[in-house]
C-alpha cells in the first residue's frame, strides 16, 4: 500500500531529520560562498550617456522636435551597435576582440522617453569598462553627422572610474542565499526519501501501510518505576529464585 503522510507526519519528519536539513544547509552555503569567491570572474559595469538635441526649425509645430528627437535615438541604438562603429572603437581603445564580442557587452537604451540615450558596458576590467563606454560615445558622436546628415548628438556623461568600484556581479549574499536554500531542499528531500523507504515498525498505521495487515491488539509494555525493568520479569525472578533459610547463630 502506498504511504501518505498528514500534515502531522510531514513536521515529525522534518523534526527527526533538522539536524540533517541543517547540514544540507550549512554545505550548500559553504560551497556557494567557495565558488562566488574563487571561481566567478567578478564584472565590472561602466555607462556613457549620450544627448540627442535637434535645433528647432523656425516653422516647426510645438512638440514636434521633442518627438523628432525620440525617433532619433531610436535610429542612433541601432547605429552604435552597428560594426563601422565597433570597429572603430576596437582600434582606438585597443581592444583585442571581434565586433561581436563587442557587441555582447555593450547595451544602448533611452533613459525613460526622455533625449538621453546610454551607452552601458560590462567587463571584467573596470578600467576596460570604462574606456569602451567613454570611446564608443566619442565615436558615435564624431560619426553621427557623417552617417545621418545632422549634428545633433553631444557626450551629456562620459562614465567615471569611481563609479565601477564595485562589481555587479557576482552577487556574494544573493549566491550564498540561493545556495542555503538549494542545500536546506535538498536535505528536505533527502529526508523525505529515507522516510518513505524506511520499512521498519514504528507505529501501528506503519503494520496496515507496509503489510496490509489490520491490528487486532497491541500489548503495553509496563517498567517497573523502582528498578527500571519490566514487572513481568521482576515477578518472574522472584518466582524462580530459591528459597534460602537463614540461621541464628549463637
Amino acid at each position: 500500500m502506498e504511504k501518505t503522510m498528514s500534515a502531522a507526519k510531514v513536521l515529525t519528519v522534518l523534526k527527526k531529520y533538522a539536524l540533517a536539513i541543517a547540514a544540507f544547509a550549512i554545505i550548500g552555503g559553504a560551497v556557494g560562498a567557495v565558488y562566488t569567491y574563487l571561481f566567478m570572474t567578478p564584472v565590472y559595469e561602466a555607462r556613457a550617456q549620450i544627448l540627442v538635441n535637434q535645433e528647432p526649425e523656425e516653422d516647426a509645430a510645438p512638440g514636434t522636435e521633442l518627438e523628432a528627437n525620440l525617433a532619433y535615438i531610436n535610429t542612433y541604438n541601432v547605429i552604435i551597435m552597428s560594426a563601422p562603429i565597433l570597429e572603430q572603437v576596437i582600434e582606438e581603445a585597443n581592444l583585442n576582440e571581434t565586433v561581436e564580442e563587442l557587441q555582447s557587452q555593450i547595451t544602448v537604451a533611452g533613459e525613460n522617453e526622455s533625449q538621453v540615450a546610454s551607452i552601458t558596458v560590462e567587463d571584467t576590467d573596470a578600467k576596460t569598462a570604462v574606456a569602451i563606454a567613454n570611446t564608443t560615445a566619442r565615436v558615435f558622436e564624431r560619426e553621427v553627422p557623417n552617417i545621418m546628415s545632422v549634428d545633433n548628438v553631444s557626450v551629456l556623461a562620459p562614465a567615471k572610474a569611481s563609479e565601477t568600484e564595485e562589481p555587479v556581479s557576482p552577487q556574494p549574499l544573493f549566491n550564498i542565499a540561493l545556495a542555503l536554500l538549494i542545500g536546506a531542499m535538498t536535505g528536505i528531500g533527502f529526508a523525505f526519501v529515507r522516510e518513505y523507504f524506511d520499512r521498519t515498525i514504528k507505529e501501528e498505521e506503519d503494520v496496515e501501510n507496509n503489510l496490509g495487515l489490520p491490528v487486532l491488539g497491541t500489548i503495553t509494555f509496563i517498567t517497573d518505576q523502582t528498578q527500571g525493568r519490566p514487572e513481568e520479569v521482576v515477578g518472574l525472578e522472584d518466582a524462580t529464585r530459591p528459597a534460602v533459610s537463614k540461621q541464628k547463630t549463637s
